[in-house]
């Protein structure tokens, strides 16, 4: 009985499960998400910036980073009976559209969850190993390239992402750091 309460587990203990919210997005290269016209390496502050029509003259809101459509979930836990871990991180990726093939007036439709279905593993030092189990291609919205928790109640994500940049009007790769903190729901 005694050694039942002095077991030796080698099992890293499991306390990422629960729910997290973007705090912050920083990008390497300068982009335009919001159709403004200005760039800026402040990723999250172009997604919460109102967003301009293609003709410039209305702007609309689009992304609300407190909502809880983009809300990573960190499973298991409590809230969620399924024991398997996994992780939905919902990072918002851009629906872009154009008007017509002939003057190319792109517009922003909405931003759609992103980067999810991974199943993970902790390893014995505590660092977690993220297994990519998406059925997608992710030639076109990106890659997670590295997960690091920060400290038990926040965690960085590190990812090659495929965004549409308005001032030149088209696709590019960037480097894209987020920043998520443990949400009290």
């Amino acid at each position: 009985m005694l050694q039942s309460c002095f077991s030796n587990s080698n099992s890293p203990v499991n306390t990422l499960g629960g729910w997290y919210t973007l705090t912050s997005i920083s990008s390497d290269t300068p982009v335009d998400l919001n159709n403004d016209g200005v760039r800026s390496v402040d990723f999250l502050g172009e997604l919460t910036a109102r967003y301009y029509d293609h003709t410039q003259q209305a702007t609309i809101p689009m992304f609300a980073s407190t909502g809880s459509v983009y809300n990573a979930e960190i499973r298991p836990h409590a809230s969620n009976q399924n024991k398997t871990p996994s992780i939905d991180f919902n990072f918002p990726h851009q629906a872009i559209d154009s008007t017509s093939l002939s003057n190319r007036n792109y517009f922003l439709h909405w931003y759609q969850p992103a980067f999810e279905g991974f199943t993970y593993e902790i390893q014995k030092d505590q660092q977690i190993k993220l297994i990519d189990k998406l059925t997608i291609s992710n030639k076109k919205i990106g890659t997670v390239t590295h997960l690091e928790r920060i400290n038990a109640n926040s965690f960085e994500l590190m990812m090659d992402k495929n965004v549409f940049d308005f001032v030149d009007k088209k696709w590019k790769i960037v480097q894209l750091k987020a920043i998520y903190l443990r949400a009290d729901f």
